[in-house]
């Protein structure tokens, strides 16, 4: 995961969906592995991108973003459950 500065924010750029399921490859994390290898065969592999921030798998709209803008988060909760969190920053 690259980081540029414009602004306040950091330009992040995206991972290929396979190193994505490579780095979610753990037996803790298999729904969100399962989530990316679907994502990869589907129509909307090019036209949605992702990367990763320790746990979690951050899904936005572009292939360079501002990291912590608009993006979908993708976790595991302690209890094994898929947790979904859109951030949104207004400015």
């Amino acid at each position: 995961m690259k980081r540029f500065l414009q602004g306040q924010y950091s330009l992040m750029r995206t991972e290929s969906w396979a190193s994505l399921e490579e780095r979610f490859d753990g037996p803790e994390e298999r729904p969100i592995c399962s989530l990316i290898g679907q994502i990869a065969q589907s129509r909307f592999s090019q036209g949605v991108f992702g990367t990763s921030s320790l746990r979690d798998l951050i899904i936005v709209q572009k292939p360079i973003f501002e990291f912590g803008r608009e993006e979908l988060r993708i976790s595991m909760t302690p209890v094994g459950r898929v947790r979904f969190r859109y951030v949104e920053a207004l400015t």
